[in-house]
């Protein structure tokens, strides 16, 4: 039996999206993985990555590592907000684009529902502001059971917004290159 819906609710729309830059970030997040995840590239993949990246380029990702690699997943927003085609040069050029508090925004989770929900968001908006306050009571909320994290933002608040950006700008950069 066939039964019509009446009462003119709207259902959600769902879209699967796909995008070399999606790729290119995902590509950061299994080179980040400390956890030693089997992966269909094989383990030689990263041997081949971390010699061809070079000393120097590792470090620098490095700096943005965190076991849970939630600095890389949150630029998917970015990507997602990217011109189409969503390619790695438009990507990049919207990280460029973006304010570098913007960009601080979402390396620190303040898009994140689920980080709005431990963290009040005029909180985390004043931490990444550079409010000193506002980032001890962050770093106390923000997943304390997760010392990675709590040490990846203390590296990121350590610097500014426009020394961050810059970084991210060269890594993202010769990660592609």
């Amino acid at each position: 039996m066939f039964a019509r819906d009446l009462s003119g609710r709207r259902l959600p729309t769902i879209e699967i999206d796909y995008s070399p830059a999606y790729e290119f970030l995902m590509t950061l997040i299994v080179f980040s993985e400390k956890k030693g995840y089997e992966y269909e590239v094989g383990n030689e993949w990263f041997d081949i990555v971390r010699t061809k990246a070079g000393a120097d380029l590792v470090t620098a990702i490095g700096m943005f590592d965190s076991d849970c690699n939630h600095v890389w997943k949150h630029l998917l927003g970015l990507a997602y907000e990217s011109e189409p085609p969503r390619d790695v040069h438009t990507f990049i050029a919207n990280v460029e684009a973006t304010d570098p508090l913007e960009l601080r925004l979402h390396l620190i989770g303040y898009y994140r529902r689920d980080f709005r929900r431990k963290t009040p968001l005029d909180v985390i908006l004043r931490a990444a502001e550079g409010d000193p306050e506002a980032q001890r009571q962050y770093l106390k909320t923000s997943f304390p059971e997760e010392g990675d994290w709590r040490e990846l933002l203390h590296r990121l608040f350590t610097l500014d917004a426009e020394e961050t950006k810059s970084i991210l700008l060269d890594i993202l950069q010769r990660w592609y290159d």
